[in-house]
């Protein structure tokens, strides 16, 4: 078997191991999951997830790093850097609250929220990989847009307030289980609601 073979079985079995690791610890926790289970599941030995992930603490950190980086996904597939700066922050806006407000966001959002104490480095990683992602990404999206924004506020100052605009009460709603996910037309209207706000109360000038 030539080497290039192996790397591809060598990656499709580390591929597996974590799909059924992401699995089970979105739906049982990371207590009730052992790597028993996981084997169980992906099929191989404990040894073969020692040698891909380590320990089961290793293991959940790879998880929520590929986690974040799927469901994040979407909202870096296009280019907004050439469009105006409200088309720009419409785009995003709506990519991303159809991101967080999947199932495996939210599902991933409780876990790391009810384990980020007791590892307090999984909650910056979850941190860093999607909200602070996010942050960053549109304040570089108003930074390129030179000129456009009130120097009142600072851009990634401003950039966490349009973001946090987005999510309000829809994200907190779903995460308690009180409310379905908003249609289509739900979000892009408070979309357009924030973007509004933006070209508006932030002194955003159409570029």
């Amino acid at each position: 078997m030539s080497d290039t073979e192996l790397s591809r079985r060598a990656e499709a079995k580390r591929a597996a191991i974590l799909d059924a690791a992401v699995t089970l610890f979105l739906e049982s926790g990371f207590d009730a999951v052992t790597l028993d289970h996981v084997v169980a599941r992906a099929g191989g030995s404990k040894a073969t997830v020692y040698s891909y992930f380590g320990a089961k603490d290793n293991l959940f950190h790879s998880c929520v790093e590929h986690l974040c980086e799927k469901i994040l996904q979407s909202v870096s597939l296009f280019d907004v850097d050439d469009l105006p700066i409200e088309e720009a922050l419409r785009q995003i806006g709506v990519s991303f609250l159809n991101a967080v407000l999947s199932e495996e966001a939210l599902a991933l959002h409780r876990l790391v929220v009810a384990e980020g104490k007791r590892f307090p480095e999984i909650a910056n990683r979850f941190y860093s990989a999607g909200p602070g992602r996010v942050y960053s990404d549109v304040a570089r999206i108003l930074r390129q847009h030179e000129g456009v924004a009130s120097k009142a506020v600072e851009l990634s100052e401003l950039s966490v307030l349009f973001v946090d605009m987005l999510t309000a009460e829809f994200q907190l709603q779903m995460l308690l289980g009180i409310r379905d996910r908003p249609s289509k037309k739900e979000i892009a209207r408070r979309v357009d609601h924030a973007v509004r706000v933006m070209m508006t109360g932030a002194c955003l000038r159409r570029s």
